[in-house]
């Protein structure tokens, strides 16, 4: 199966983005964390007309991408510590996964979508536990 040439896309703003706004945030920069976050939630926006095409599918990737903007807003009025730094790293993996999920059921492919924490452990370095994992 061929997938959307956007998908593969190597100058895709994430992950430079997404480790920017863990900086901004542990220096207290907010605004500038605020800009970092609506031009990321624009661009999947985007990509999102791209990838999805019918109506069920375009609203299936809206709400995943209306529930990690608003989880990536609502950070910005929390003091920020590690714990969080781990949430917000985490976003662009959750996201991109939801969204292929929603990809790949309006193409018709059956898949299921198995996120890694209901099935995976860490061990005491906050490392994949891959003995421990089911």
């Amino acid at each position: 199966m061929l997938m959307p040439k956007s998908w593969y896309c190597p100058h895709s703003p994430e992950l430079p983005m997404r480790l920017s706004k863990s900086a901004l945030l542990s220096e207290g920069k907010k605004t500038e964390a605020k800009q970092q976050i609506d031009k990321l939630e624009s661009h999947y926006r985007t990509f999102c007309d791209e990838l999805v095409k019918t109506e069920a599918g375009r609203a299936a990737a809206k709400a995943v991408v209306d529930e990690h903007f608003e989880f990536l807003n609502i950070i910005l009025r929390i003091s920020f510590n590690e714990a969080l730094n781990k949430d917000i790293l985490a976003q662009g993996e959750l996201l991109s996964t939801k969204l292929f999920s929603a990809y790949m059921e309006e193409t018709g492919v059956k898949a299921v979508l198995l996120p890694a924490l209901e099935f995976m452990s860490i061990d005491e370095f906050e490392e994949p536990d891959i003995p421990a994992s089911k």
